[in-house]
């Protein structure tokens, strides 16, 4: 994974999340936290959040390019190739949101989906990109729900295989520490 700054209006970061041309682009907010309360957080967490990004996949595809001449004799519109013959479009293909704290270093990782069936196979690398930038952001907590209606039931056992652990019902939380170096999780410490 590769991970640049780049100057744009709209955009704060680009980053390349796969060789077949999966990437992201990051909208970042800073502002105060949501005002309805996000339950996986105590009150003291939640009052640290601090910025909003929503990040979109986007994939590459192919598509021709024409042009549109009116025939200046029967006034018909026609139809034209032009030069290059093709072009690239951007298809948004999956979406994640994020809510974190850049003084605490909590964060809540509210979604992480991909759309349509070409793209559901993949869902597993879209998270594993969106928490290896959590992790570039120097998160040490990132929260998620423990179910989600756009999964099958086997979400919960989906977010263990990354690295997410059950605190209390509802909630799953990730250390990245313990992640990056290693450490054992709250069951093989006991």
């Amino acid at each position: 994974m590769r991970l640049e700054k780049i100057e744009s209006e709209f955009w704060d970061y680009q980053a390349t999340v796969s060789e077949e041309g999966v990437i992201a682009k990051i909208l970042r907010t800073i502002e105060p936290g949501p005002s309805m309360g996000i339950k996986l957080l105590t009150d003291d967490e939640h009052d640290t959040l601090n910025t909003y990004e929503s990040i979109g996949f986007f994939k590459s595809a192919m598509y021709q390019r024409i042009g549109i001449a009116v025939d200046k004799r029967s006034g018909q519109m026609l139809v034209a190739k032009t030069d290059p013959e093709a072009d690239i479009a951007w298809h948004k293909v999956g979406q994640a949101q994020l809510w974190y704290s850049t003084t605490s270093k909590i964060c809540v990782l509210w979604e992480c989906l991909a759309f349509g069936k070409e793209m559901k196979p993949r869902v597993k690398e879209l998270w594993e990109w969106t928490i290896r930038y959590c992790e570039h952001l120097e998160m040490k907590w990132i929260y998620t729900h423990d179910r989600d209606p756009a999964y099958d039931d086997d979400y919960k056992e989906f977010l263990e295989s990354l690295g997410f652990e059950l605190v209390r019902e509802g909630t799953m939380v990730r250390n990245t520490l313990r992640q990056r170096y290693g450490l054992p999780t709250r069951d093989q410490v006991s």
